[in-house]
């Protein structure tokens, strides 16, 4: 029988020894392509210039009003109520609020376009992360604003400009489009903790003994609307019937808490990426056309955010497929076992594993 290496004898497996030190810290420092980072940096900027024109817009949340008006800039606004900790930042006249949020806007665009980015990036953060300390009562329930917050943060840090963009387009070096994995794992860590977390906050007696706030959410007149456009078949007394049921509020409560619960497992194992991609656009489809009217952009930064899971050569794998669509045989053993498990998504446990390029 071998015997262990002499520097090994005596030491507990438990703990990580210097060549899985190694091991991690190369794996993190390893360049890849940046084309996947380049799509996140692009689609992240349009989503917060989105925010920024939103501003300027009428909202549901706010009553058709406009967003800017009722919380920063209206002749008859009341009290703001900043987060703990920021009450120490002044609050700007109205002409100061409209300037800083078309500053974010632009900003946003140029982050976007890869123009002068670590500048941009970093007026979105300080512009938005301003917006969001001095006036909680338009954030506190919009989880999201958070997430973008966060996010804003890390694009400062990021080589997110690497890859298709204008700053990208003045360099001549042969490797100027790989990045560090690093840069692509913080994201897919924050993004695993943000679902995580949203699924252990579900777990009370609210949400699942009570389905609170989701049975209140099926009560609004919208829901049966567009229930109705969506199923016009289904008659009136039979859409409320159910509507008003309780195994729709507790599937829809359980589901939710399930999902957030699993969303990053499933996202970084890469044989259940597409399982976990395909479930997340039922989850965002259901928030954003049934229950909820005040989600704006919630449903795309869930789903483009999410792509940053996917390989990071995807983009030009994803044209290259355009240009000559082809399906490859699927793996008999994860066909049935999908067909047994998840009846409705074998064929995204179908696929044979491919090597990350």
């Amino acid at each position: 029988m071998s015997q262990k290496p002499e520097s090994l004898r005596g030491r507990s497996t438990s703990q990580p020894t210097t060549h899985d030190c190694n091991w991690v810290e190369s794996s993190l420092s390893c360049l890849v392509s940046g084309q996947s980072l380049a799509i996140f940096r692009m689609v992240f900027g349009m989503i917060m210039l989105l925010e920024a024109v939103c501003l300027f817009l009428p909202s549901q949340s706010t009553a058709g009003q406009v967003m800017m008006d009722v919380y920063y800039t209206g002749e008859n606004l009341g009290m703001a109520f900043p987060y703990p900790g920021f009450s120490w930042l002044p609050w700007l006249p109205s002409w100061g609020f409209v300037v800083l949020i078309c500053l974010m806007g632009i900003a946003s665009l140029s982050m976007a376009l890869g123009y002068r980015y670590r500048i941009a990036a970093f007026l979105v953060f300080m512009s938005w992360g301003y917006l969001y300390a001095v006036e909680s009562t338009r954030t506190y329930w919009m989880s999201y604003y958070y997430l973008e917050l966060l996010i804003s943060f890390l694009m400062v840090w990021l080589p997110a400009h690497q890859c298709w963009s204008l700053d990208a387009s003045q360099k001549k070096t042969q490797d100027s489009n790989l990045v560090p994995f690093w840069a692509i794992a913080i994201l897919r860590f924050q993004l695993v903790v943000m679902y995580f977390y949203a699924g252990c906050a579900k777990v009370n007696t609210d949400w699942l003994l009570d389905a609170q706030p989701v049975t209140y959410f099926l009560s609004f007149p919208h829901v049966s609307e567009r229930l109705q456009t969506f199923f016009p078949w289904i008659s009136d007394v039979s859409l409320k019937t159910q509507l008003t049921s309780t195994w729709l509020a507790y599937g829809l409560s359980w589901s939710g808490a399930l999902f957030d619960l699993i969303a990053g497992p499933l996202l970084l194992m890469r044989r259940t990426r597409y399982l976990g991609l395909a479930l997340m656009a039922v989850f965002h489809g259901i928030n954003h056309t049934l229950l909820f009217d005040d989600l704006l952009w919630f449903p795309l930064l869930g789903l483009s955010s999410a792509l940053i899971f996917l390989e990071p050569t995807w983009p030009s794998r994803f044209f290259q497929w355009c240009k000559k669509p082809h399906f490859k045989r699927p793996h008999t053993r994860w066909v049935i076992g999908g067909a047994f498990f998840f009846p409705s998504s074998v064929a995204c446990l179908a696929g044979r594993r491919r090597r990350i390029s």
